[in-house]
């Protein structure tokens, strides 16, 4: 497989515009926004949406169309190796993509494009309970003396992966070459008590 990339010049924020590739063959890309993309990351601060029993997201729901904020919100998966691509594709915000999206995501969403008037493309790659190990390149963590001590203490559970870069992998490594705007990430913290009780709280 022949890997390549092109660069376009953009036009001014808005649209909707159509892209057309034509070589061997004729692709056309319609409904194309321009404007500004965010990634929306951490865990299950960043993941809670209308499904979790939020009010303020349910009391959005009968207003919330706006075909200029689009959602793009990957599956929760890992990988040994990093990825450069995955399972997921743009959505305009409605009633019925909202309700499993990304609350603070939505929310920080509809300022910007309030107050800045331009569409907003958010990603959302969440995944509650993991530790922030597994979000990391694994070659930073391995030489790094103490994010190799921390990964050394993760301990296996069922349903949630603890390698070290293994939802960089498959969550954030595709995204690396998308043109965002910034990240915003919104990660719990798991704190080992002195008797060997792990809690966890939230970081405001």
């Amino acid at each position: 497989m022949v890997a390549w990339e092109l660069l376009l010049p953009t036009p001014a924020a808005g649209g909707p515009y159509t892209i057309e590739i034509r070589g061997s063959n004729r692709i056309l890309l319609e409904n194309v926004l321009i404007g500004e993309v965010w990634v929306c990351s951490g865990q299950s601060n960043m993941e809670m949406c209308e499904t979790w029993g939020l009010p303020d997201v349910k009391e959005e729901l009968s207003v919330c169309a706006n075909p200029n904020i689009r959602f793009f919100q990957l599956p929760k998966a890992t990988s040994a190796y990093p990825q450069e691509d995955c399972s997921a594709r743009w959505a305009p915000c409605d009633s019925g993509t909202l309700r499993r999206f990304s609350a603070v995501g939505y929310f920080f969403g509809k300022r910007l494009n309030k107050e800045l008037n331009v569409p907003i493309g958010l990603v959302e790659a969440a995944w509650g309970g993991t530790p922030a190990e597994v979000w990391t390149p694994a070659e930073l963590v391995t030489r790094d003396s103490v994010l190799r001590n921390a990964a050394g203490k993760q301990k296996p559970s069922d349903g949630w992966p603890f390698t070290p870069g293994y939802c960089y992998n498959a969550m954030i490594a595709p995204l690396t070459s998308l043109a965002a705007e910034g990240v915003i990430w919104y990660q719990g913290r798991a704190i080992r008590c002195h008797r060997g009780v792990t809690v966890s709280c939230s970081l405001q």
